[in-house]
């Protein structure tokens, strides 16, 4: 259970001492800890013109960064947390940045196994023509995107792949534009990339029907783009 899990990750507070440093959301800032706590907000006074990687909750992520580095009172922290923001792709499959192709950013978030984080992902790019590939395995209860979907400022095209192929079509082709493929490699290959500012794989789905894990999924999404480039 989700409760379990929680409570099983804060446990590891009760390790922590005077002089340590624990770095909270507003929502877990009432634990018990006697450590020093900080909540985390946004990171400011940097410049995102060069960052690889989009949205808000992207900047939480370096207040994160830069608040260790402080704490360790490594002097310099400001031009590494500099150099950080232009130069970090992020991390592998969540939401990674792969490259530029003839002026269009491609995006592997092969982690996305739910409808929120493909929305999340999505909503990092704002008013931008994105390429948005969904697809994996059926679950038990239904997954509805379209909602989501329409509350996006992005102007999207769907291409749909593996299990929940038929099922998406079903639920998004009145209202988008959708191509259909049993798997991954052919879908790719659907893509006319130039149409788009982002091509975006962000499957919202788990793997399982193709793949044995999300990371063997991200692996190869690589592998296709890799012979685009």
């Amino acid at each position: 259970k989700y409760d379990d899990y929680g409570c099983a990750k804060l446990e590891i507070l009760k390790n922590q001492a005077e002089g340590d440093l624990c770095i909270l959301n507003k929502d877990l800032l009432g634990v018990k800890t006697s450590a020093e706590t900080v909540e985390i907000t946004t990171i400011k006074d940097y410049s995102f013109k060069e960052s690889k990687l989009l949205g808000e909750h992207i900047k939480e992520n370096y207040f994160v960064v830069e608040t260790v580095l402080k704490f360790l009172k490594i002097s310099d922290y400001k031009s590494i947390m500099q150099e950080f923001i232009n130069s970090f792709s992020g991390v592998k499959y969540r939401l990674q940045y792969k490259g530029t192709l003839k002026g269009v950013d491609f995006y592997n978030d092969a982690k996305s196994t739910n409808t929120s984080s493909t929305l999340a992902a999505l909503n990092s790019f704002g008013r931008k023509s994105v390429g948005l590939i969904l697809g994996g395995k059926l679950r038990g209860d239904d997954q509805d995107f379209l909602a989501g979907l329409k509350s996006s400022e992005s102007n999207i095209s769907l291409f749909v792949f593996g299990e929940s192929r038929e099922y998406l079509r079903d639920q998004l082709e009145d209202s988008y534009k959708i191509a259909v493929k049993e798997n991954l490699d052919d879908l790719v290959n659907d893509i006319v990339v130039s149409e788009f500012d982002i091509i975006l794989f962000s499957p919202g789905y788990p793997s399982f029907d193709q793949y044995k894990n999300y990371i063997e999924r991200g692996e190869h999404f690589d592998k296709i783009i890799e012979k685009l480039f």
